[in-house]
């Protein structure tokens, strides 16, 4: 933490700024505390238990402060916007947001660039997790004796921003040219964050560059590896890998991968679905991210197609196995009703067995054959089948 606070008071020679993000399992583990010693320290604080974009952006062009946010998890995921101008604000070259304001609606352009402490119950959103460095909070044992930190303390520590401000001062075209070693171990999201505190470590000398690293490691290093990141892309991934590895297998069935996924112990699946276990669809949306699809195994696709082939398609309805051949009439005939309309007889190769009939083409002879005579004629007809 010393080192970020440093760098609040060297922004000019960073171009990415990493949130510290100070998280607890549950309350009364030391985060306001935290933010309350940041406060004291850090380069124009600006403390909030609440925070809206419109604030945010107009805030940070105007005063350019260290934003220190508390009780975040009671806000901060229901805002997306929110959310996008804290990810925007992490990086120079990306840390602007353009509004249009005033009553003639002029379109303006907000510098979002600026530090910021968040202190949450609980992880951060996956995207912010992933550009801060993770301070992980825990609640003093029963037994475990710590020193206090009183009103009187931090205003005796009121020499301290004086000092780190003299020392950016006389440091910053120096840290601005400063490309300092990073180890192999941080990811490239991890390696920007650290960047900029390696560099302050790097011309402070002494034994601050190897504490610096070691630091780094401890919080960040491997956590390319890790399905503990956030991301639950990441961690079915991971889980996925685990169930096949343990089996033994190359493949599996949905069905079966969801119930060896929900058997997991410390992991969300089996919980996933709103308390219920985690459905088909889920997973298809979570692998789909990835491109990964479900796929079908050539060896059942006979047996599938010969079900299908099988299977009636649609609603089928009764009707007769065999419908009963006409007698067989001569070429040519016609029957005359009263109003002394004639009906041509059909070809004689008509006459054969009809197997099905549709009940649409039925009705629409029978209506066609009734509506054509008076209705005391008797009328002979047969069907036609190529009618």
């Amino acid at each position: 933490m010393a080192l970020w606070i440093v760098h609040t008071y060297c922004l000019d020679a960073a171009a990415i700024t990493p949130r510290l993000a100070i998280v607890s399992p549950t309350k009364r583990c030391g985060k306001t505390t935290v933010l309350k010693l940041l406060g004291a320290l850090a380069c124009k604080p600006l403390a909030a238990a609440s925070l809206t974009p419109a604030v945010l952006y107009r805030v940070v062009e105007a005063h350019s402060p260290t934003i220190l946010v508390d009780e975040a998890d009671t806000f901060l995921a229901e805002q997306d916007e929110l959310r996008g101008v804290l990810n925007a604000g992490h990086d120079r070259h990306s840390a602007v947001v353009p509004r249009c304001v005033g009553d003639e609606v002029e379109p303006k352009v907000f510098h979002v660039f600026g530090a910021v402490a968040i202190a949450a119950i609980g992880k951060l959103p996956d995207t912010l997790m992933d550009r801060s460095i993770v301070i992980e909070m825990k609640r003093k044992a029963p037994g475990e004796k710590l020193q206090k930190v009183r009103r009187r303390q931090r205003e005796a520590l009121a020499a301290l921003p004086r000092k780190c401000a003299r020392w950016a001062a006389d440091n910053m075209k120096a840290l601005a040219e400063r490309e300092p070693e990073l180890p192999d171990e941080l990811d490239d999201r991890a390696a920007d964050n650290w960047e900029p505190l390696l560099a302050i470590a790097d011309q402070a000398g002494g034994t601050w560059l190897e504490r610096a690293r070691a630091t780094a490691l401890l919080l960040s290093g491997g956590r390319a590896d890790s399905a503990e990141t956030g991301d639950s892309g990441v961690q079915i991934l991971a889980d996925v890998r685990t169930v096949f590895v343990n089996k033994g297998i190359e493949r599996s069935t949905t069905k079966a991968l969801l119930e060896s996924l929900a058997e997991l112990k410390g992991r969300p699946w089996a919980e996933w679905n709103r308390g219920r276990p985690l459905r088909a669809r889920q997973l298809g949306n979570l692998l789909g991210r990835f491109g990964n699809q479900a796929g079908h195994d050539p060896r059942r696709r006979c047996d599938a197609e010969r079900l299908r082939a099988e299977r009636p398609r649609g609603r089928v309805r009764a009707l007769p196995p065999r419908v009963p051949p006409h007698p067989p009439q001569p070429r040519n005939c016609s029957t005359t009703s009263s109003n002394s309309i004639r009906h041509t007889c059909p070809p004689a190769r008509a006459t054969r067995t009809v197997e099905t009939v549709s009940i649409s083409l039925m009705w629409r002879m029978l209506r066609h054959e009734t509506l054509g005579a008076s209705p005391d004629a008797t009328t002979r007809f047969r069907f036609d089948p190529e009618r």
